[in-house]
C-alpha cells in the first residue's frame, strides 16, 4: 500500500515522474537534506494564476507545498524578494513555514497547511475575516523591511521598458489605470456614485476552518 492510500490521497511515487513539470516536482524533492532515503509520493495542487503547485507526502514525516515558478516569470518577479517575503511572514506566524528555497530555480518548499482553504469573495464581505486580514497585513508591514520594495507605478515603468504594449493594455483609452478586480462600481446602474475598493486577491488569504 502507498503511503497515501489510508488517506484516500492518491499521488505519484518518486521515480514516475512522465514530462517535464513532474521532473521538475522529483528534482526538487532530491534536493531535500533530510528528505533523503524517505519514501515520497506528490499530487498537484490545482489553482494559481503563475505556478505549478504540488503537495508532497514524506513517509515519517509532514505533508509540503512545493511552488514551482511559472516559465518566464522571472522577468517581473524576483524570486529571491519573495523567499525573503514568505520566511519573514513565516517566523512571525502569519504564513505557513519555509522549508527549503532554490534561488536557481525560484522553487520554494513550505510546510503544508491542512485543514485550510483560499478565501473567497463572499468571505472578504464578512466583518471579521476583513479585521483578521488587515491584522495580518498589520502584522507583516511591522517586521523588518524587505530589501526590494516597489510601488505600482515602479511596476509600470519596468513594463513599458521591457514590454510596452502590455502597459499600453493597462490603461484605457482615458489614460486611466485599469484596477481590474481590486475595484467594483458602488452602484453598476450609476457610474456617478463612484468605485468601492473591493479587496486584494482573496484566494491569498487562508481560513483556518476549512469551511
Amino acid at each position: 500500500m502507498s503511503i497515501t492510500e489510508a488517506s484516500g490521497w492518491a499521488g505519484m511515487s518518486l521515480g514516475a515522474a512522465t514530462n517535464p513539470m513532474t521532473k521538475a516536482v522529483e528534482d526538487t524533492v532530491r534536493r531535500v537534506p533530510d528528505w533523503s532515503g524517505r519514501r515520497i509520493e506528490y499530487a498537484p495542487v490545482f489553482g494559481g494564476l503563475l505556478n505549478s503547485n504540488w503537495r508532497v507526502r514524506v513517509d515519517g514525516a509532514d505533508d509540503y507545498f512545493v511552488k514551482i515558478p511559472g516559465p518566464g516569470s522571472e522577468s517581473f518577479i524576483d524570486r529571491v524578494a519573495t523567499h525573503i517575503a514568505a520566511k519573514r511572514a513565516g517566523e512571525v506566524g502569519i504564513s505557513a513555514r519555509q522549508i527549503a528555497f532554490f534561488s536557481d530555480t525560484g522553487v520554494e518548499v513550505i510546510e503544508f497547511l491542512d485543514g485550510y482553504r483560499a478565501c473567497t469573495n463572499g468571505d472578504m464581505k464578512k466583518s471579521e475575516i476583513i479585521t483578521a486580514v488587515m491584522g495580518v497585513q498589520n502584522a507583516f508591514h511591522a517586521i523588518e523591511p524587505l530589501p526590494l520594495t516597489k510601488t505600482i507605478f515602479d511596476m509600470i515603468d519596468e513594463k513599458d521598458i521591457g514590454q510596452p504594449e502590455l502597459t499600453a493594455r493597462a490603461f484605457d483609452e482615458e489614460g486611466f489605470y485599469r484596477l481590474g478586480d481590486a475595484a467594483r462600481l458602488v452602484d453598476p446602474a450609476d457610474p456617478a456614485q463612484g468605485l468601492a475598493f473591493d479587496g486584494r486577491l482573496s484566494e491569498n488569504f487562508k481560513l483556518a476552518n476549512g469551511s
